[in-house]
């Protein structure tokens, strides 16, 4: 591959096309630059962390109630590489508990109370890993928080 680009570098000086070689050299450069910019590539691929979207079951006063929600990593088939995190801000119904196990968020118990219910999900993605090629912490995600609301119903 290297003898391909000196044999058209060496071409072109010979010629004398001195501005073909300056964009051929521009070129060159352009290329070895977003291929040696890791954090470049992977954001145009956009790797990011998302809270799927969804409603959440409708529950009924004292009986027991279930759901949840799931994240994942846009644009990676690897999902299960990282660690998440979450947190749930606001109002849930008395008797109902939040739990994560893994990429879900289970929203568990038996309410007490009847009312819409609204809180927010927030979700932090850790996808930092020791890369021994150029022996640094390298994070692939573009974005490494995300968050989203949501409402439970209880009748």
């Amino acid at each position: 591959m290297i003898k391909f680009f000196r044999k058209i570098r060496r071409q072109l000086l010979t010629d004398n096309r001195f501005s073909k070689y300056l964009l051929y050299a521009v070129g060159l450069l352009l290329i070895l630059l977003v291929t040696s910019c890791y954090d470049i590539v992977d954001c145009i691929i956009n790797r990011t962390p998302v809270l799927i979207e969804k409603e959440l079951k409708v529950g009924i006063v004292n009986e027991f109630y279930s759901d949840f929600v799931l994240a994942e990593i846009n644009n990676d088939p690897n999902d299960n590489g990282y660690d998440y995190y979450f947190d749930v801000i606001g109002d849930l119904p008395n008797g109902i508990e939040w739990y994560v196990d893994y990429r879900k968020v289970y929203f568990e118990g038996t309410p007490t109370e009847s009312g819409r219910f609204y809180f927010t999900v927030e979700l932090y993605v850790d996808g930092e890993y020791y890369d021994g090629e150029t022996d640094s912490m390298r994070d692939p995600l573009c974005d490494n928080e995300t968050s989203r609301s949501f409402v439970i119903i209880i009748n």
